[in-house]
């Protein structure tokens, strides 16, 4: 089986949050931005820790949450993280 544990900060969390809902327009909670973080390009966990995976096999991501959280709640969690995001292109 490909599980693997791993632990991402807060930080990470937070940004793929913003990410997330600045590409996709869906607001999602910390708990579920740690596992798109886990995933994005913006980390090296996926291809340190599934190495052995091969190439055809589907990651799936079950996207949750959303209910807690609103666009005032993800700009206080940024800032608090004193993340800065670039434009969008």
């Amino acid at each position: 089986a490909f599980v693997h544990s791993c632990v991402l900060s807060d930080t990470q969390a937070v940004r793929a949050c913003a990410e997330f809902a600045r590409h996709h327009r869906f607001l999602v909670e910390p708990a579920c931005g740690v596992a798109i973080a886990a995933v994005s390009d913006h980390t090296n966990h996926l291809h340190s820790n599934f190495r052995n995976m091969p190439d055809d096999r589907p990651i799936v991501i079950i996207i949750c949450g959303g209910n807690l959280v609103s666009p005032e709640l993800l700009d206080n969690w940024l800032k608090s993280s004193s993340i800065t995001l670039p434009p969008l292109k």
